[in-house]
């Protein structure tokens, strides 16, 4: 499968478009690549539905792609599963939210976390205030 600047290269360069690679070459759904991560990461799905504190069935809904995460919900889930920066940003995209803004001060807050490897909680404590995480 191409990355996305060969499937940009392509579709530009080209003489007409070209349904079929562009097709061959969509990114994986949602829940897929959740799915891999986790696998890639040796972590249950239960491991992550008990760090997003929600209710089990509604958890696997949210991983399964029948319901959608919040923002919120996608950045705690890439700080669960220590995603680096590439792969938090995919992981937004791929759930349908925008991803991470510099300029924007919680953002910045949630790149400081991931850029510095803090720990799931202490992250979270320093990105929404829980419990008075401080970043350092």
């Amino acid at each position: 499968m191409a990355d996305t600047q060969e499937v940009y290269q392509h579709i530009i360069s080209g003489e007409g478009y070209d349904e079929a690679f562009v097709l061959h070459n969509q990114a994986e759904p949602f829940a897929e690549y959740l799915l891999r991560q986790l696998e890639k990461r040796g972590m249950r799905r239960v491991e992550l539905i008990e760090a997003l504190k929600t209710e089990r069935v509604y958890g696997y809904q949210l991983l399964n792609g029948t319901r959608r995460m919040s923002r919120e919900q996608l950045i705690r889930t890439a700080l669960f599963l220590q995603m680096d920066m590439k792969e938090t940003q995919r992981l937004l995209r791929l759930g349908g939210a925008p991803c991470l803004y510099a300029r924007d001060r919680q953002d910045a807050r949630v790149l400081f976390a991931i850029a510095k490897g803090l720990p799931y909680a202490r992250a979270c404590g320093f990105i929404w205030q829980e419990g008075g995480g401080n970043g350092r």
